[in-house]
């Protein structure tokens, strides 16, 4: 029980087995496990070696894993005394430190068919993050070979597991009746990895992965709460950083995005304190009165970070620069640049792109009619319009979400609203509140597109935002058969909000025209997806979604026929065309959501609707906007017979 596994980047296994050449019935419920793993690092100067004492609630049926390829280590099960909780031990030893870390999560095996070994393990998240829950084949098949990935250096992933536990669930595994072996499978990439005397495993070379495992589903049906609005959420954090006092927030959003803005504002010198269930108190600093920052701001992934902090930045007094990861550095800032240079400020940006280095100045109100509606746009101007002087509008070609003039009203702002055109005066004073931010209606959606493709499913989602510049999907589906009731039960800050139910009934045919497009722009990938259940959508005029965290329109459809759904790309949209009866449901596959939250979320609902499971590589990208969205997937589905529990 106390085997090395060589590193050198190479995939490791240990094997968990009942004792050497037993071939008995399988062990009582409470039996201890307990297991040992060395792994010298490929290039670091000390070794790592995790300790791990598991107690099982209620063993498996007798499960045979196939022989991992390159896989060494024993360990035994033994003991007896039952307990429902486990208790996690990491050791790093090295040659001038011994660090010793304890974690108490739960963790169980569980026995049904459906998922015949449940099982959790879970890492300090100081030491690893396990992410992956992968098919060791490229083909998404029944088998019974599996691979659990660890990575060390990824707070979406973190975010994404919500507590560092992962889940291995394979969905079709060997039981033969005489043998008691049970293998789990740890692929550990070493290479560049190096610990330091905190005893933090560090890597500048591997990206966040991580691979969810989609079964078919008959129907989708409960109650649930989704996030805290995106959207919303951002908006307060950067008026509160504005206004004068203290502001707390509740139901802040708890993605990576949001977060990036948090960590934005502390870097411009504003106090910010997380508290808990998604608490986050703000010491404003008052209109203009930002500190220069003394690095980059980072906006990580989240194009509303970078687009509304520039308005924010143009007006103060001081250079600053805005980066973020690569998928935001190939996205167009134009459009907010323009604006932006016209009334003042100095934006310098190789090809329109990030990073942006923002040279404030005293601004000047200007009349502003952008070509192609967008929120962001809208929003960057009225922050900046803040600092400056005069008047400053923008008349929208068409309606867009409202978030930012609601806010500037909550926070003692004055808004001018004619038709599509909104504008500020400069020089206003804002104060602190106590604020609300209800449910994110985007992540909603997809729950309510898979009950409506599903016939027989039935949603209710709690507490959401029921903004009318965010809520036309409501009538899409009822387009297209489903039955959907909506009842604002409350509104807070200008901000509408309530509950969702929506019943699957039949399957319709859809087309969303280019007038519509602004008013669904985020809820377009979930709207793909109802085809991928029966019927067909075309969407037109739809081209911004090629300049959004991905190629929205090439990334779903490539994504779509891996999957094995018929879709087809338009320049400025796409077709979605499902299986004309059930007996023709798609095949089911492996699609890269490609770094995009929404894809990973609209592939995963689409693949409900295959014959057979399906892979979503990258899917720790959920993350972004809605960590815990695998986690409600499960508890939210009911298999298919025969792949569920009996």
């Amino acid at each position: 029980m106390n085997d090395r596994l060589d590193g050198g980047g190479q995939e490791q296994g240990i094997e968990f087995h009942s004792g050497p050449g037993r071939t008995s019935a399988a062990p009582v419920a409470g039996t201890r496990l307990s297991m040992r793993i060395s792994i010298p690092p490929s290039g670091a100067r000390r070794s790592c070696t995790s300790s791990m004492k598991l107690r099982m609630r209620k063993m498996p049926r007798p499960l045979d894993f196939s022989r991992f390829s390159g896989s060494s280590g024993l360990a035994r099960v033994c003991g007896s005394k039952p307990s429902p909780w486990s208790r996690t031990r990491i050791d790093i030893s090295g040659t001038s430190d011994r660090v010793a870390v304890s974690n108490s999560m739960k963790t169980c095996f569980s026995a049904s068919f459906r998922l015949p070994c449940l099982m959790a393990l879970m890492t300090d998240s100081r030491m690893a993050t396990l992410t992956q829950c992968r098919e060791s084949s490229s083909s998404p098949m029944p088998r019974a070979r599996w691979s659990l990935t660890t990575c060390t250096k990824s707070s979406i992933s973190k975010a994404l597991l919500n507590s560092s536990r992962m889940t291995c669930r394979p969905f079709a595994v060997m039981v033969p009746s005489s043998r008691t072996q049970y293998h789990l499978f740890i692929r550990v990439k070493t290479s560049g990895q190096s610990i330091d005397k905190q005893g933090r495993v560090r890597s500048d070379d591997m990206p966040p992965l991580a691979t969810a495992l989609i079964t078919p589903a008959r129907r989708v049906s409960g109650r649930l709460r989704v996030p805290g609005d995106k959207s919303i959420a951002h908006r307060y954090a950067l008026l509160a950083a504005l206004a004068e006092g203290r502001s707390t927030v509740t139901g802040f959003a708890p993605g990576a995005d949001c977060r990036s803005t948090l960590a934005c504002l502390r870097g411009l010198g504003v106090e910010v304190v997380e508290g808990p269930a998604g608490t986050v108190t703000f010491l404003g600093r008052g209109s203009g009165q930002l500190r220069s920052p003394v690095s980059s701001l980072n906006a990580g992934n989240s194009g509303t970070t970078m687009r509304l902090l520039a308005g924010v930045l143009a007006g103060h007094p001081f250079s600053s620069t805005l980066v973020g990861d690569a998928s935001l550095s190939s996205r167009p800032m134009r459009r907010v640049i323009a604006p932006l240079e016209r009334m003042g400020a100095r934006i310098d940006a190789k090809d329109g792109r990030p990073p942006l280095t923002i040279h404030g100045a005293r601004l000047r109100g200007a009349a502003h009619r952008p070509e192609t509606p967008s929120a962001q746009v809208k929003s960057a101007v009225l922050l900046a319009g803040l600092h400056a002087e005069g008047t400053t509008s923008v008349a929208e070609p068409a309606a867009t979400r409202d978030h930012t003039e609601r806010a500037l009203t909550a926070f003692g702002g004055q808004v001018g609203v004619d038709g599509l055109t909104v504008s500020v005066t400069g020089g206003q004073r804002l104060h602190g509140c106590t604020l609300s931010v209800p449910g994110d209606f985007s992540s909603a959606a997809f729950w309510l597109v898979a009950a409506a493709a599903l016939p027989g499913s039935r949603i209710v989602v709690e507490d959401v935002g029921l903004n009318p510049t965010r809520t036309a999907l409501l009538d899409v589906l009822r387009r297209f058969g489903a039955r959907v009731q909506a009842e604002i039960t409350t509104t807070e800050a200008g901000e509408p909000r309530g509950i969702v139910s929506l019943e699957g009934d039949r399957m319709g045919t859809l087309e969303i025209a280019p007038e519509e497009v602004p008013g669904l722009i985020d809820e377009l990938p979930a709207i793909a997806a109802l085809a991928a259940h029966g019927g067909q959508v075309t969407v037109r005029g739809a081209g911004e979604l090629r300049v959004k965290e991905s190629d929205r329109i090439a990334t779903l459809v490539g994504g779509f026929r891996s999957l094995g759904i018929d879709a087809d790309e338009r320049e400025d949209g796409f077709i979605v065309r499902g299986a004309p009866t059930a007996a023709a449901r798609p095949a089911g596959g492996t699609a890269d959501a490609r770094g995009d939250h929404r894809m990973a979320m609209a592939f995963a609902i689409a693949a409900l609707a295959a014959d057979g499971p399906s892979l979503i590589d990258g899917a720790d990208v959920v993350g972004i906007s809605y960590p815990g969205f695998f986690e409600a997937l499960d508890r939210l589905v009911a298999p298919l017979d025969g792949l569920g529990a009996p």
